[in-house]
């Protein structure tokens, strides 16, 4: 049954909806295992932040958003806690250049929070060069959390 979707797709018989969003959630993961494991082995299966080593808790973070199997590049990614994680995608924390190190910056929604613990972590990057975060992909998402950032101040979110 979960080779449905494929088999539907090329004999000509039309798939169901349930069956294009099984299908086109399994093509979005390619390279996901393996771009998981580049990270942990970049990282020595311990978060870029917080240095938490408990496999279950790690995820791969992607600095730009998936958009195919060339976002899979170990480079595109971070190797973090998984609350840091969704934190990271939500643009409540990114990271700053200060001195030739990337730290933690965290929106003002977190500043009465655990999280404050962390602004201005240095972001622990692997010794290999070419599993480093991406430069211009940091500065991207760095971005989006300014943006985000001014939008909330704009809509007086409150912090938590």
């Amino acid at each position: 049954m979960k080779d449905a979707p494929v088999a539907a797709e090329f004999s000509g018989a039309p798939a169901s909806d349930d069956e294009k969003v099984r299908y086109a959630l399994r093509r979005e993961r390619i390279g996901q295992q393996r771009f998981r494991n580049q990270l942990f082995d970049a990282y020595t299966g311990r978060c870029a932040v917080s240095g938490c080593n408990v496999d279950e808790a790690l995820e791969a973070a992607h600095i730009e958003n998936y958009s195919g199997p060339k976002s899979q590049a170990a480079s595109n990614g971070i190797l973090l806690r998984r609350d840091l994680h969704s934190l990271f995608d939500a643009h409540l924390i990114s990271f700053e250049l200060v001195r030739g190190d990337y730290q933690l910056c965290g929106s003002y929604l977190l500043q009465h929070t655990d999280y404050a613990t962390f602004a201005g972590s240095v972001l622990r990057e692997p010794d290999e060069h070419r599993f480093r975060p991406n430069a211009r992909f940091l500065e991207a998402h760095r971005a989006e959390f300014d943006f985000s950032e001014s939008r909330r101040h704009a809509e007086a979110v409150a912090p938590y």
